[in-house]
């Protein structure tokens, strides 16, 4: 192989290098820039969950939810929804024998 066909295939395949850099940089660039952006992610956003800010946590919105949802409120209370709860029991949402499907012993009255 002669100099000049050689320094011309070494000029190619540095060509080539280069271009295939520009691209990997490229690339780089884009995921970066990808990655900051944030998401919608709609699938995870339930409705009442959208509505904590206005009613407030425990006030309000954990008796919205036991009434919509019964099923996500036990997911996120982890105990299962009270409908009606007893004199004896100080919170509505309070698992005691007293009250349906309760687990723990039933709540004494309040001290006289």
């Amino acid at each position: 192989m002669d100099p000049a066909h050689r320094n011309a295939l070494v000029m190619l395949f540095q060509q080539h290098q280069n271009q295939l850099l520009q691209v990997q940089q490229a690339l780089d660039v884009r995921r970066r820039v990808r990655r900051r952006q944030r998401r919608v992610r709609a699938i995870w956003v339930r409705q009442w969950i959208n509505r904590r800010p206005q009613l407030g946590l425990y006030d309000r919105l954990m008796v919205e939810l036991r009434n919509e949802d019964p099923r996500a409120f036990k997911n996120f209370m982890r105990m299962p929804p009270v409908h009606e709860p007893s004199p004896l029991c100080p919170s509505s949402w309070t698992a005691c024998s007293c009250c349906p499907g309760g687990a723990r012993g039933c709540c004494s009255p309040p001290p006289r």
